[in-house]
């Protein structure tokens, strides 16, 4: 047995000794690789391609032949620096373009391709079914998002005295406008509108127990700026205008003798702000991220840093592992320690049309900001972690989009009964289903 291993262990390095010395020269490694380019050897090709490049071996139709090889591995990935590096000694050559192109989009880099295919003469994009011109609005988003929560009421004794709000129904929705130019800068921006309602305990009031209405108005816009191939800068702003009304259950409305102000136990108007900057950066296989934003939610001013890697294994956007990690300070009044939050997510194209997200978020947070400031999380109560997953679905090649985005979140609610501080666990959860539509 030792015999037929040593035997085996020389006889491979004898192969690989052979094939070494054959590689040896550009002319060698010329008729080799456009053989393999030839037969569609992909792999063998960018086998030969490494080794030649260790002994200095290097020119044009090789990177050529790399980019292509790769290219039909569906590592676009490793494609794309190939491909750039011909473009820079071929630049008006428009089949290398076109796997650029590509190459950029399949490898998720969407705004890379979109700024090359800005180079492209009217009859290549009329190939490719680009449109040849700006148009005001070029990207339109429709969503809706129910919130669920479970009773968490207070067995009610009539000699107690309680102190709490309950959510008990929520609704949202939005509205997303995209605008690119025909350079390097993308907007965004949103209109969002939230109802909902409270059932709150109040011993200041006569009425200890009645309702309340949440209205808030939120706009959102953000900035993109393409710094460099694969790299971008985003700022951005939210705005939030939160309304809290509980209507006098004893007011005679429609009377025409009181005021307004007597139909009300209180009206509370609410605003709140936060400003953000992303800036992220493509390399080989990974994403990287590094944000900041800053807020007043909840009248107390917050600076929440936050670095993430999204990794792409396969070079293609079939398979993505992203992570983050988020440190949010405790604010004024806070009875708990944020400290260090994780996020991750396992992003999987089952399908061509059809991309699989599950996600969590472990680590206690309240007025929390998420996704580039444009999800806010307002309420007092504590997220202690949530999961979900993010369904996505094309339904035509002309960038129509459906999806739906599932999440469970474990909550804690603080009260006080006879003026002792409480709290209560409860679970709630969100169905949002939205409409994403690329012009």
């Amino acid at each position: 047995m030792y015999k037929k291993l040593i035997f085996g262990t020389l006889s491979l390095f004898f192969m690989l000794q052979v094939f070494s010395q054959e590689v040896t020269n550009t002319i060698t490694v010329d008729e080799k690789t456009y053989t393999m380019y030839l037969n569609k050897q992909w792999k063998e090709l960018v086998e030969t391609g490494k080794l030649a490049k260790k002994k200095n071996i290097d020119f044009y139709y090789l990177q050529y032949r790399m980019g292509v090889a790769y290219y039909e591995l569906n590592n676009y990935r490793k494609a794309i620096p190939f491909f750039e590096k011909v473009l820079i000694l071929q630049p008006q050559d428009k089949v290398v373009q076109e796997y650029l192109y590509y190459s950029y989009l399949l490898a998720g880099r969407e705004d890379d391709a979109r700024i090359l295919a800005n180079k492209f003469t009217p009859e290549m994009r009329d190939k490719l079914k680009l449109r040849n011109k700006d148009l005001i609005v070029d990207g339109l988003g429709l969503e809706y998002e129910k919130y669920l929560f479970d009773d968490y009421s207070p067995s009610e004794n009539p000699s107690d005295t309680i102190e709490q709000r309950i959510r008990k129904d929520l609704g949202y929705f939005n509205l997303s406008l995209t605008h690119h130019s025909r350079k390097k800068f993308t907007l965004n921006h949103s209109f969002s509108y939230l109802l909902g309602n409270n059932l709150v305990y109040n011993p200041e009031y006569d009425i200890h127990k009645f309702d309340e209405t949440v209205k808030q108005f939120q706009y959102y816009i953000s900035g993109s700026w393409n710094l460099n191939k694969g790299s971008k800068l985003k700022l951005g702003f939210h705005y939030v205008n939160t309304k809290l009304e509980a209507l006098n259950p004893d007011s005679q409305m429609g009377n025409g003798n009181g005021r307004v102000n007597d139909y009300y136990l209180y009206f509370q108007n609410i605003n709140s702000i936060v400003g953000f900057a992303t800036y992220s950066k493509s390399i080989s296989y990974f994403n990287l991220k590094a944000s900041t934003s800053v807020s007043n939610l909840g009248s107390s001013f917050q600076v929440l840093p936050l670095v993430g890697v999204d990794y792409f294994p396969f070079g293609n956007t079939n398979l993505v592992l992203g992570s983050e990690l988020i440190y949010q300070s405790p604010s004024d009044g806070q009875d708990f320690d944020p400290g260090l939050i994780v996020k991750q997510k396992i992003g999987v194209r089952l399908f061509k049309s059809l991309w699989v997200e599950p996600f969590m978020q472990y680590g206690k947070v309240t007025n929390f900001v998420d996704n580039d400031a444009s999800v806010i999380y307002n309420n007092p109560d504590i997220l202690n972690n949530w999961y979900g997953v993010n369904l996505n679905l094309n339904l035509s090649k002309k960038g129509l989009t459906l999806y739906f985005i599932y999440q469970q979140y474990s909550n804690t609610n603080s009260y006080k009964i006879n003026e002792s501080d409480q709290t209560v666990d409860y679970n709630s959860q969100t169905f949002l289903g939205g409409l994403k539509w690329k012009f």
